[in-house]
């Protein structure tokens, strides 16, 4: 009985006797094809046919054969961006051709010409990952098969097939409107499939699984996203011929939804009295989406309202020149405006300070009170009462009080013989140290009491040489005189005596005569002119006694 199958066997390298079984065919075949991976050598075949009682053994045929078809061309599967680790996978088919011995990887520069940047071996690897720039710009690629045969070239070199239709992946860039709070996605088209039937978008907040944002025949989507969170969105497109083998992701893009209402740091400093205005400090981080910052007063019904606005800088200073910052004490705040044009957060409050002064002539004391000062990071440490005298202030502070201590008292004595009759105090609010390193210091407003002379005339003197009372003068004090007249008259209107010296006295005598005037009753006159120009004129009657 014959046996079913014929057996076929392979000599290499000829007459070495080294027969191998390569295949078996059915008793009814009469032909075989044999794949060889040999390039060029001589090879002998025979066939044997076994039976139950013996083997029928064919004749011996060989030639010299050589492998002169290069492999099939490959065909791209895809062009995709791994979404974690940013990686370029371009994917092929598996070549037919058993002496595929790997594949050669190319990539196109921007002109279009494509280098080798890879070899791949092995006839089922088909797959493989570059580190590429796939977040500037599409990338293109393509692929050749080479089995193991090399070439009569020069530079010798693999039997190569042709490179494969180039497969080029999809470039995702992105636009967020910080005004509207939208996202616009657009991406270049994935170039190697003959029809892509629509796009699907796939984020996440990062932390969370990815999920599918939507699809779109075109190549664009606009989705509204919530502020202040880290978003990753990328494209997938599929082949429509084979969509569930073959498909590609575009590269990530991961950025924050940020919003222009929340700096770093926005800080107003200090509010501070200069002369008849009051300049607001502010400190804010100047970020993209805030264009202006806005000062905000509160009115009289206690409502803030828009006073001023200034263009964004880290450290601002408003001047409110409608102010009366003798009478009143002014609360402010700063808001920023976005890039949109719309109000958005508010800095800390603050509040000048407001001093006020009550006066005692006749004790010759000033009585201060003020409103706490209100705004400061840090805390007050105390405040500085200082005192000016002919609008000189001294650089040491007349007092230092607690800062939860809002009065103090001055009792005037001042020595200086020019001296205007103008006290003026001003407080100041002295801040400790505060988060931002940078501790103010707070102005009131000015405030200038204005005392009277104080003027003495006695009533009566006694020149008699008894060295008590001999002469007779005002006393002024608490006067910076510019003009001083003093003058005596007789009971018939005379003038007996005159002096425009304040030190000068009348020592009862008439000046025409040098003769001692007699006992009696005299008028006096006082004329006094201060620097400011402010006339004082006192009259009265006096006695000469003896």
């Amino acid at each position: 009985n014959f046996h079913p199958y014929y057996n076929i066997y392979r000599e290499y390298p000829v007459n070495s006797g080294a027969w191998e079984l390569i295949d078996s065919v059915p008793f009814n075949s009469t032909q075989y094809i044999d794949t060889i991976d040999i390039c060029s050598a001589n090879v002998n075949y025979k066939i044997e046919l076994p039976t139950t009682t013996c083997t029928f053994v064919s004749n011996v045929l060989g030639d010299l054969l050589e492998d002169k078809i290069s492999p099939l061309m490959p065909i791209i599967s895809s062009v995709s961006i791994d979404t974690i680790t940013g990686q370029t996978v371009i994917s092929w088919n598996e070549n037919s051709q058993e002496d595929t011995y790997g594949y050669v990887v190319y990539m196109s520069e921007p002109n279009g010409i494509l280098f080798e940047i890879d070899t791949v071996y092995g006839q089922s690897n088909t797959f493989y990952s570059f580190n590429s720039d796939a977040n500037i710009s599409p990338l293109n690629f393509s692929i050749a098969a080479f089995d193991s045969c090399f070439t009569d070239l020069t530079p010798v070199t693999y039997q190569t097939s042709a490179k494969s239709d180039v497969h080029t992946s999809m470039y995702l860039t992105h636009e967020y409107d910080i005004c509207l709070k939208s996202l616009h996605l657009s991406w270049t088209n994935y170039k190697g499939w003959e029809y892509i039937d629509s796009f699907e978008v796939y984020g996440h907040k990062v932390g969370e699984p990815w999920a599918l944002f939507g699809k779109s025949k075109k190549r664009f989507f606009d989705l509204d996203l919530a502020e202040y969170q880290n978003y990753e969105f990328a494209i997938l497109a599929r082949d429509s011929l084979l969509p569930l083998q073959n498909f590609a992701f575009s590269n990530t893009i991961n950025f924050y939804t940020i919003s222009s209402s929340k700096p770093a740091y926005n800080y107003t400093r200090l509010g501070d009295v200069v002369g008849n205005s009051i300049e607001i400090h502010h400190y804010v981080e100047a970020v993209s989406g805030i264009t202006e910052l806005a000062l905000e007063k509160k009115n009289e019904k206690g409502e803030f309202e828009e006073v001023q606005r200034l263009t964004l800088a880290e450290n601002l200073v408003f001047v409110d020149e409608d102010v009366d910052v003798a009478n009143q004490s002014y609360y402010y705040r700063v808001r920023i405006i976005d890039s949109c044009g719309n109000p958005a957060a508010t800095a800390n409050e603050v509040r000048t300070i407001l001093l006020k002064v009550q006066k005692d002539d006749i004790r010759q004391t000033n009585f201060l009170t003020w409103n706490a000062y209100e705004g400061f990071n840090g805390s007050i440490l105390y405040y500085n009462v200082f005192r000016g005298v002919n609008g000189v202030f001294d650089g040491v502070p007349l007092k230092q009080v607690p800062s939860n201590q809002l009065f103090c008292e001055d009792t005037i004595q001042v020595e200086d013989a020019s001296f205007s009759g103008e006290i003026c105090y001003i407080i100041d609010a002295v801040e400790g140290d505060n988060l931002y390193g940078s501790p103010k210091i707070s102005h009131s407003n000015i405030v200038c009491p204005m005392y009277e002379p104080l003027i003495y005339i006695p009533t009566a003197f006694t020149p008699n040489e008894d060295g008590l009372n001999e002469g007779f003068k005002p006393i002024v004090s608490l006067f910076d005189i510019a003009e001083y007249t003093f003058t005596i008259i007789d009971r018939w209107g005379q003038v007996i005596f005159r002096t425009n010296d304040i030190n000068e006295a009348w020592y009862g005598e008439i000046n025409a005569s040098n003769a001692s005037a007699p006992v009696g009753t005299y008028i006096y006159g006082l004329e006094l002119k201060r620097a400011d120009g402010q006339e004082i004129i006192r009259r009265g009657h006096l006695t000469l006694a003896r």
